[in-house]
């Protein structure tokens, strides 16, 4: 290959890098979070949260104010300051707890096996997690047209 190509793509995904390390930057301040309930008074909600950050466990709960309601026990990117937040999809990353230990650990859709969503804990447990709720698999089904 010539060294003027290869200079070229370098450049080309060094440019594209570049733009998805400034992306990944907005969401620095941001803490994920996996939301256990909410109770609304007034015009105000009151959340409560499972802060997932760093490798203490059991997790941290906290809770917080804000005027706009988030699903509960759903996995989110927020940052109190700014009530800035990003839910998850909850059929790709999803909160379980381990119903042999009793352990909370994040788990990650791995692949589609026989209509069951076959999803993987690179975190405490040793054991997948299969979620067989007929929504994820209609979830995968319209995801594999696309």
């Amino acid at each position: 290959m010539p060294d003027v190509f290869v200079k070229k793509q370098i450049l080309e995904l060094n440019e594209k890098l570049n733009e998805l390390f400034q992306v990944l930057g907005d969401y620095e301040s941001m803490d994920l979070i996996y939301t256990t309930s909410m109770e609304k008074k007034r015009r105000l909600y009151t959340i409560r949260a499972k802060l997932l950050k760093g490798n203490v466990y059991p997790f941290a709960e906290y809770k917080f104010h804000t005027e706009t309601d988030m699903d509960s026990k759903v996995l989110y990117l927020y940052n109190v300051v700014s009530d800035d937040r990003l839910k998850l999809i909850p059929e790709l990353i999803k909160m379980v707890e381990c119903s042999d230990c009793g352990s909370w650990s994040l788990y990650f859709y791995n692949s589609l096996k026989d209509k069951y969503a076959r999803y993987v804990s690179y975190q405490y447990e040793i054991h997948d997690y299969e979620d067989t709720e007929k929504e994820v698999e209609g979830f995968f089904e319209k995801l594999n047209q696309l």
